[in-house]
């Protein structure tokens, strides 16, 4: 651990910072605890995303939490179909962004600094890849996330347990919706006549207004339109503070 050092056969040494190493050493064991029980998988695969982290882009499930309600501090952690799981922090704005269990892309890359060109960090960001959850796509009439994984349902570098396990079972329920109920072979052009189903589809889907009081905390989920498109048209800024009105339509 690094904790001491031995001077003589029975004589040691503490080192300076002990301090400092058993309180990162009590966060990295709270981290461990944090990501088990989120995710559960193989201990020796949990990753902690910091400034010496590689740059990479990592695909997968977001599960987020509070960290520290006094102080405002939020974590996330992503977990990959390869049984990984990273954990990282996250600012209020990322919390709010993100639904809980969402599909998402994290990228982490190095960034040179503005003040001295000889010297980088690492700098991390999160978009979102799939707007819909593993579940709706397994039914969506159109291209989704998880087509990528039909040529391959029996991958060996998808874990067995947690999301690997859900993907490929949502992998293989997908690939029997498209051949027995839409008639879509699963090489060929698969994308093609998916694409075309979507188009077909899109002239019936309905868009929703999401009319949210924010002084109340109320929110109605109504059809879209003339009314709506007339209201958002005619809100004033001193009412768009009490009053949001927000089109939403189904993605992928």
């Amino acid at each position: 651990m690094g904790l001491a050092e031995r001077k003589k056969p029975r004589q040691w040494r503490i080192a300076d910072d002990w301090k400092t190493s058993l309180k990162r050493l009590s966060e990295r064991n709270d981290i461990i605890k944090t990501i088990s029980r989120a995710v559960g998988g193989n201990p020796g695969r949990y990753f902690i995303v910091n400034a010496k982290s590689e740059a990479q882009v990592i695909e997968g499930r977001m599960h987020k939490g509070l960290m520290d309600e006094m102080h405002d501090k939020y974590y996330a952690i992503i977990e990959t179909v390869k049984g990984d799981s990273y954990y990282l922090r996250i600012n209020r704005h990322m919390m709010d962004s993100f639904e809980d269990d969402s599909i998402v892309s994290l990228s982490i890359k190095e960034v040179a600094s503005k003040r001295d060109v000889s010297s980088s960090h690492m700098k991390y960001s999160i978009k979102s890849i799939s707007k819909l959850s593993l579940n709706d796509q397994i039914r969506y009439r159109g291209q989704v996330w998880l087509d990528q994984f039909l040529d391959n349902t029996d991958n060996p570098q998808t874990a067995k347990y947690g999301f690997g396990a859900e993907v490929s079972k949502a992998a293989r329920l997908r690939a029997i919706f498209l051949t027995k109920e839409l008639g879509i072979r699963l090489s060929g052009d698969r994308a093609e006549r998916l694409d075309k189903v979507e188009r077909t589809d899109l002239p019936h889907r309905k868009a929703y207004a999401n009319m949210q009081d924010i002084e109340n905390r109320e929110f109605t989920l109504v059809p879209w339109g003339k009314e709506q498109e007339k209201l958002k048209k005619e809100l004033t800024p001193s009412r768009e503070n009490q009053l949001e009105l927000i089109k939403k339509d189904i993605g992928r």
